[in-house]
C-alpha cells in the first residue's frame, strides 16, 4: 500500500510540476519592435571645373589652385581620396620621387590662403587606394592661418578638415606635387578622385 501511495504521489507531483511549467508558457508575453530604416544619400559635388595645370620646375614642389567640393548629401560626410588614374610615362612614389617620378599629397584647407609646401605632412600622401580624412590626414593639425589675436585656434580651423562635413558644407582641397628629378617625357596627367562616405 506504501508503494502505491508513494507512487501516487509521485504522479501527482510530476503532473503539478509539469502543469505548472505549462502554466508559465502559456503566460509568456510577446513584444514587438518597431524598425525604422532610413536611407542616407551620400554625394559630394565639385563646384568649380576644369583641369588644374601646373608648370613644373624638376626637382622642386609646388601647390595647385584650389578646388572646391560640397557635401550635397542628406549626412555628414568622411572624404576619402586616392590617385584614380596616374601620369602616363611617370611613375607615382610615396617617397622623394627620382628621375621619371612624382608624388602627390593633399590637404583641405583655409579657403583664402594656399597653403606652403612645407604644411603637407607624410599622412596627406595620396595613393592608388582610397584614404579617408581624419582630423590629421589631408589636414594640417599645426594649423596657423585661422589663429586669433591671442592665438587660439578660430572655430573656422574645424570647418576646413574633411572628414564630418555637415550636409551643405564646403571644403578647399589643395594638391601639391612633388616634381621628378628629371624626365625624358615632357608632360602627364593625373587623375584624382573624391569618394564621400558616411561619417563614422
Amino acid at each position: 500500500m506504501k508503494k502505491i501511495v508513494s507512487k501516487l504521489l509521485f504522479l501527482k507531483l510530476g503532473l503539478g510540476i509539469a502543469f505548472l511549467f505549462s502554466g508559465i508558457a502559456y503566460a509568456a508575453q510577446s513584444v514587438s519592435v518597431d524598425v525604422v530604416m532610413t536611407i542616407q544619400k551620400l554625394s559630394v559635388q565639385r563646384l568649380d571645373s576644369g583641369n588644374k595645370s601646373i608648370t613644373i620646375v624638376m626637382g622642386k614642389s609646388s601647390v595647385l589652385d584650389r578646388v572646391i567640393y560640397k557635401n550635397d548629401g542628406d549626412v555628414a560626410e568622411d572624404f576619402a581620396i586616392k590617385v584614380s588614374k596616374s601620369a602616363d610615362g611617370w611613375t607615382m612614389v610615396n617617397t622623394q620621387p627620382g628621375p621619371d617620378e612624382y608624388r602627390l599629397s593633399a590637404l583641405f584647407h583655409h579657403w583664402n590662403l594656399k597653403p606652403t609646401v612645407d604644411e603637407y605632412k607624410d599622412d596627406d600622401i595620396l595613393t592608388a587606394s582610397d584614404k579617408t580624412s581624419t582630423g590629421s590626414v589631408f589636414f594640417n593639425d599645426a594649423e596657423t592661418h585661422t589663429k586669433d589675436a591671442e592665438g587660439k585656434n578660430d572655430q573656422a580651423v574645424a570647418d576646413q578638415k574633411g572628414n564630418n562635413v555637415p550636409k551643405d558644407g564646403e571644403r578647399n582641397l589643395y594638391v601639391k606635387l612633388d616634381a621628378p628629378s628629371s624626365i625624358t617625357k615632357n608632360s602627364g596627367t593625373a587623375s584624382i578622385s573624391l569618394t564621400a562616405l558616411a561619417s563614422q
